[in-house]
């Protein structure tokens, strides 16, 4: 293998967002800085070890036995490099050959090539066990924010190594076109996406009715009817949730449209009146006891949420997180 070779295989491992810098050391010698960019384009990585070899004042038979080639080889390969360098690297002194200043210096740069080339065979072994990796993940903000954080943290606990960037969609962006773009390898949202990209169905996220913890109807078995004459609190842009409670009978006293819902849930903390939560949303923040669902015999309105898988090769890491998001919205489900 090539350091050509190598270096492709970094440029690659950049979708992943990982990285392989350059030596950290910084050398005042532009000439070994110069000869380090050479052997990225030039020499091959036996090439490297026969000159390091030599740094470290082994004899020509030593270094055959050492990368299991023949005298003959070893020689062809020294000739090989010197061609490439384009001056001499090696010179006969006595019967033993030595390197040149000039070779000494292009034999301390391979030395710190190879260095770089096991780390990157580390890296890569890391990658392919699951041990490491990058993951870019593009979702709906109400995701990031309720769904993921127990995901993540499950996954960063099997993971050693993970370089995760997740994604709130912006207000008025869309997920699938974000997606398209190239720059995630998992989205999820709400809408079905375009024929050209392929989603699963990940979980239906159910409409959830939630009191303050002092509110009367905290506690009780309810009936819709028993919504009505209360202020409804809920999100804008869901006309068809509110053309349900329509459809139900429920007449709110006042009806309080919220673009967050954090505001929608300060209002109700304050006894403002019910606000419409989806599961994801309500779970929490009645497990933190700051608000109580309502038991209701049925639930008609949800939402139902996909997730695409950027195609190619499976990543490890990717694969992990997809588990565990499959098992964590799973939980999610009315008990």
């Amino acid at each position: 293998m090539t350091l050509l070779t190598a270096l492709a295989f970094l440029t690659l491992s950049s979708c992943l967002l990982l990285t392989l810098r350059a030596p950290c050391r910084r050398t005042k010698n532009r000439f070994s800085e110069k000869v380090f960019l050479i052997f990225s384009y030039m020499f091959s990585t036996t090439e490297l070890r026969v000159l390091v070899g030599l740094l470290d004042g082994k004899t020509i038979a030593q270094i055959a036995d050492e990368l299991l080639l023949t005298h003959p080889s070893v020689s062809k390969t020294l000739r090989s490099a010197q061609r490439r360098a384009g001056f001499p690297l090696t010179e006969q002194r006595g019967r033993r050959l030595r390197l040149t200043a000039d070779g000494t210096r292009v034999a301390v740069a391979a030395q710190q090539a190879l260095v770089e080339l096991g780390q990157l065979d580390r890296l890569a072994a890391e990658v392919r066990a699951g041990a490491s990796g990058g993951l870019r993940v593009v979702a709906t903000a109400t995701i990031c924010n309720y769904v993921l954080p127990p995901v993540i943290g499950g996954l960063l606990s099997e993971v050693a190594d993970a370089d995760l960037r997740i994604q709130a969609a912006p207000g008025g962006a869309d997920v699938w076109t974000m997606f398209d773009s190239g720059d995630y390898e998992v989205a999820i949202a709400r809408d079905l996406p375009p024929p050209h990209i392929a989603a699963t169905h990940l979980f239906d996220d159910q409409l959830s009715l939630c009191v303050a913890p002092g509110s009367d109807l905290a506690g009780r078995d309810i009936r819709w009817a028993d919504v009505s004459g209360r202020t409804l609190i809920g999100p804008i842009g869901e006309d068809a949730m509110w053309g349900q409670f329509s459809l139900l009978g429920i007449r709110g006293r006042s009806w309080v449209r919220v673009s967050t819902v954090p505001l929608a849930k300060r209002l109700v903390e304050d006894g403002r009146g019910i606000a419409l939560l989806y599961r994801t949303v309500a779970l929490e923040e009645a497990a933190a006891g700051r608000i109580v669902m309502l038991p209701l015999p049925d639930t008609p309105i949800s939402v139902s949420y996909w997730m695409a898988v950027r195609g190619g090769l499976a990543s490890p890491l990717a694969d992990l997180f997809t588990r565990l998001l499959t098992e964590h919205v799973a939980r999610l489900g009315p008990s």
